[in-house]
């Protein structure tokens, strides 16, 4: 069971210009039914869903693969510009939408022997959970899970199941708290839900429950869903259907006040924010820049001033290369944790793959899904910290159990962890040291961080052996060592580059080790700063190895970078100034954002 990648050349065909990477893999590590077969029958070029009002005469039961291609193509929406079709069958009394009961699974400290402290204690049973209806004054941790949704995954009114089967859901009198918000195009408006697990199984049999057995939505779908609807702001005038700023500062408003709900149903709890979607211009934007980055900033300070306190986990580690300087440059101030990967996430090829593989994936998906390592980690009143841990920890396990796929599709994959409070010590060091660079050396500076994808720990690297030194040979400056933290799972493991000599051994090292290996204060401030890092970099030689953060881009996801913002702009450039020319305009959009085409899951 697999998700698909196209190949360079199907990709380039149908998604010439496409920036924005959708991460399905959230929802297909959660739901682990989605085979390549199953892609590509649930999304037909030539159909146009249309839901029958009666099961046709003879119509045959579904099978449970029809029902999990439905599952599939419904809950994450139109994918690469086409519409989930209804199956041509009718479900049994017995069948539903989606997984099994996944309640049982758990990060298993047997499944490997990496980090097995980060196991929590004996969890919450649901019989546990559901003894008492807890006080909001002990809820442990409120989970804000943003999706977006257009007339391509459903037409308004949205008659039947979509997004909201994608998050399992806490059962009564658990200490974690899970809210949903949807910001739907079609109508124009934005809505917060709480669903509980009696609600979800009604709606995973729908088809039946609640349509009484007539079709696969209905009207009554509709009522059944906004039944569960706290606050709806909107609709938006359609006077500004073409305004993105004015949409932007509509949608910041809806989510102030759903932020406020929020902290009124969890008045002590510690704060999640996470986003079901594509990446954005990850320069501080949410949910793809619906809220550009300047609305976004004032969102988060008069959420943060009015809660008294930060957010706990800003979540951005499944959408597509928010893993940049400027995203954290401004999300820092509002959140203790920052979540996120500087690649695109998610995306194996399935063809070629048995059925025995294609089973081990799906049980690795059930156990080590984000959103259910969220869930049990928080249940069990886990710091975030701590959550954190196991998130990148399962991600990891399911890399090893999937490594063979991995390492034959040469898979970049990363999620790294952010402690913000050591990002102006960082940046205020960073600045310092660079200020100190001889002249001579800017050039291969900026020569060398953008050989390497403008990642970050380059550039630390580099400064931190040629602050103050003299180095004549360019050569050299450019073949400079990259040093990586691949893994958190032991004591820092270290994977040495050099980009003339190819690839050197890895090794676990001790922190008295990393230092030996010259790491100076610069390396062990980026170290604190991006605290926990995983990586498929054990897997195969990347032809640019990256660290979990890089400078953003000024080229069309490419370099040159942008210095200006993480270094001051009165940070003196290399001789003839910095590399800014010939910068691409961004190819015409296919069409509206990812509500409308979705670039390749890679």
């Amino acid at each position: 069971m697999q998700l698909l990648r196209l190949s360079p050349r199907s990709r380039n065909t149908l998604f010439r210009g496409a920036r924005r990477c959708f991460t399905a893999s959230v929802f297909l590590v959660a739901h682990p039914w989605a085979t390549a077969e199953a892609v590509a029958i649930a999304f037909s070029d030539s159909h146009l869903a249309k839901r029958d009002e009666a099961i046709v005469a003879g119509q045959p039961v579904c099978s449970d693969l029809q029902l999990a291609e439905y599952t599939l193509a419904v809950a994450i929406g139109p994918l690469w510009g086409k519409v989930p079709r209804e199956p041509q069958c009718r479900p049994s009394e017995t069948q539903r939408l989606g997984p099994a009961d996944l309640s049982s699974f758990r990060v298993d400290p047997a499944a490997t022997d990496l980090v097995p402290t980060l196991l929590h204690t004996k969890a919450m049973t649901r019989a546990d959970r559901g003894s008492f209806l807890i006080n909001k004054e002990d809820i442990h941790f409120a989970h804000l899970v943003v999706f977006q949704s257009d007339t391509a995954w459903c037409a308004h009114p949205c008659e039947s199941p979509t997004w909201e089967l994608a998050a399992p859901k806490p059962e009564t009198g658990s200490p974690y708290l899970l809210l949903e918000a949807a910001i739907w195009r079609q109508s124009r408006k934005v809505t917060l839900y709480q669903f509980d697990p009696e609600w979800q199984k009604r709606a995973r049999s729908s088809y039946n429950e609640v349509c009484g057995g007539k079709g696969w939505g209905c009207p009554a779908y509709e009522m059944f869903r906004e039944s569960k609807k706290l606050l709806s702001v909107g609709p938006w005038p359609i006077s500004i259907a073409e305004d993105k700023d004015a949409i932007s500062a509509f949608i910041a408003d809806a989510f102030a006040q759903f932020f406020s709900k929020v902290h009124e149903l969890a008045p002590r709890a510690s704060i999640g924010l996470t986003y079901n979607g594509h990446g954005g211009a990850a320069d501080g934007g949410l949910f793809e820049n619906s809220i550009k980055a300047g609305d976004a900033v004032q969102l988060m300070h008069r959420a943060v001033e009015a809660a008294g306190k930060p957010f706990s986990l800003l979540n951005f580690g499944t959408n597509c290369a928010e893993g940049r300087w400027n995203m954290l440059a401004a999300m820092y101030p509002f959140a203790d944790w920052i979540l996120a990967s500087d690649l695109k996430v998610g995306g194996i090829e399935s063809q070629g793959m048995k059925k025995e593989e294609s089973a081990e994936m799906a049980e690795a998906q059930q156990r080590l899904g984000d959103l259910q390592t969220l869930q049990k980690a928080f249940e069990d009143k886990a710091e975030s910290h701590h959550a954190i841990k196991q998130v990148i920890h399962a991600r990891e396990q399911f890399w090893q159990v999937m490594s063979t796929p991995i390492e034959g599709q040469k898979l970049e994959q990363s999620v790294a962890a952010f402690d913000t409070s050591k990002f102006e010590p960082f940046q205020d060091l960073m600045r310092r040291s660079y200020q100190i660079l001889p002249e001579g050396q800017r050039s291969d500076f900026e020569n060398t961080v953008e050989t390497n994808n403008c990642d970050v720990l380059a550039a630390v690297v580099f400064i931190d052996g040629h602050s103050g030194l003299n180095v004549s040979s360019s050569a050299a400056n450019a073949s400079a060592v990259s040093l990586a933290l691949i893994s958190t799972a032991h004591p820092p493991a270290l994977l040495l580059f050099n980009r003339t000599g190819g690839r050197a051994q890895v090794h676990a090292a001790s922190a008295d080790g990393y230092k030996s290996q010259g790491s100076g204060s610069l390396q062990e401030a980026f170290k604190a700063l991006r605290s926990d890092y995983a990586s498929t970099q054990g897997f195969f030689d990347w032809p640019v190895e990256t660290s979990g953060l890089g400078f953003n881009y000024l080229g069309w996801n490419s370099a040159p970078c942008d210095f200006v913002t993480p270094l001051g702009k009165d940070a003196p450039p290399p001789q003839g100034g910095w590399n800014d020319q010939g910068l691409m305009d961004p190819p015409p959009k296919p069409g509206r954002r990812r509500w409308t085409s979705r670039p390749d899951l890679h």
